[in-house]
């Protein structure tokens, strides 16, 4: 039986370049078999639900819009009435005609009014 395992471990020594360049190249094969098995490997990542945070960074002003009432109240005397009780009128119709002296000054403050709140925006927006 000693001699058995001489022949063997003499066999090894003899021919051991031999088996070398079978096994390797057959692992190597095996490796590559393997891998293409199982396929390319792929980073993963876990999935959570979150908030969704997104910041803006801004520079500039911010002004508050002026706020105006609009009425209408006015005292006058009548010039004429050019519509008769209980006559049909459409919409548009004059149906009283004042004294105008009055109005005419108002109406020049109105216009006074309105040239300086264009001259003061135009100021804020050469600004």
């Amino acid at each position: 039986m000693t001699g058995a395992f001489n022949t063997t471990g003499s066999f090894l020594r003899r021919h051991g370049w031999m088996v070398a360049f079978a096994v390797i190249p057959a692992l190597a094969v095996a490796a590559i078999a393997v891998r293409g098995w199982l396929g390319p490997r792929v980073a993963i990542e876990t999935v959570a639900q979150r908030d969704f945070v997104q910041t803006i960074v801004a520079s500039g002003r911010v002004q508050a819009p002026n706020r105006v009432d609009l009425g209408a109240q006015i005292t006058g005397t009548e010039a004429r009435i050019p519509v008769a009780g209980g006559q049909i009128v459409t919409a548009g119709s004059l149906l009283i005609e004042l004294e105008s002296a009055e109005l005419r000054a108002v109406a020049s403050q109105a216009d006074g009014a309105v040239a300086q709140a264009r001259a003061r925006l135009r100021q804020l927006r050469d600004l």
